[in-house]
């Protein structure tokens, strides 16, 4: 999956609209499909459960990837941590912007969440 999104040249794909950022196919392969970890949840006994990827995962990548966008906020790298106190407010809005998008296109995230699965 990673290999798919990082290029030779270190040039990202074209996926554009809500929820559909290469960065969620990098997260998802380093994180959840990483063969070489143990902790790599994809693979082995689970992954059925990843296929397609579940919106709540969605969700929650989508709040790390702006935790990681607040530690350059400032335009100098500031540690935050990634806590449930801090975050909960955060993956609620993305978990409702998926329900959102569920009630109007639920083709549409269907068809981003099985292809964040097979890239």
């Amino acid at each position: 999956m990673y290999l798919r999104v990082v290029s030779a040249n270190n040039t990202f794909g074209k996926c554009t609209g809500l929820f559909a950022n290469d960065i969620f196919a990098v997260l998802l392969a380093r994180q959840w499909f990483d063969p070489s970890k143990k902790s790599s949840e994809g693979v082995g006994d689970y992954a059925a459960s990843f296929n397609p990827i579940p919106p709540p995962l969605v969700a929650l990548l989508a709040t790390a990837v702006e935790c990681a966008l607040r530690c350059w906020e400032s335009g100098t790298y500031k540690s935050i941590s990634f806590t449930d106190h801090d975050f909960a407010k955060v993956y609620r809005r993305h978990s409702k912007s998926l329900a959102r998008f569920e009630e109007k296109q639920p083709v549409n995230l269907q068809k981003r969440c099985c292809t964040l699965c097979k890239d």
